[in-house]
């Protein structure tokens, strides 16, 4: 991504107004940078399904269901090593912090915090298992 640009701030608006509308402005960025993404996928989807009809004018490409894809997996977490402990935090604490938790995690296997990169990913690993409406952790959403 470029260097983030922040917008002139009014002389009648408050600081936390304009620190908003930056964040708008950037999350308005990024949709419109993956709506064009989602373009170029699609053209290049119409390309294969032509391609497709030139060697077999029988097929009908939206017979073929699409792959889902998964998120990749980590090597530092077995599968559902991230549920379980964020299960085990919620059964001992009572409230979830998915980056207390995460931090836990990370000092139990000895995951260097030192790695910017390394943390972000697991702590958002955590973030989301919690904020997931289908985890089934609903009503326990804590920061």
């Amino acid at each position: 991504m470029t260097a983030a640009r922040t917008l002139p701030l009014p002389d009648e608006q408050p600081v936390a107004v304009n620190a908003l509308r930056n964040m708008r402005a950037r999350i308005a960025g990024e949709i419109e940078m993956h709506s064009r993404e989602i373009d170029r996928l699609r053209a290049e989807l119409m390309h294969l399904d032509s391609t497709m009809r030139l060697f077999d004018p029988g097929t009908d490409p939206s017979d073929i269901p699409a792959i889902r894809g998964y998120p990749r997996r980590t090597e530092w977490f077995a599968r559902g090593e991230v549920t379980r402990l964020i299960y085990e935090a919620m059964r001992d604490n009572k409230i979830i912090w998915p980056r207390e938790i995460a931090k836990a995690a990370m000092a139990a296997k000895g995951i260097p915090e030192t790695d910017k990169a390394i943390r972000k990913d697991i702590v958002s690993r955590f973030t989301n298992v919690v904020y997931c409406p289908s985890s089934g952790f609903s009503g326990q959403r804590a920061g």
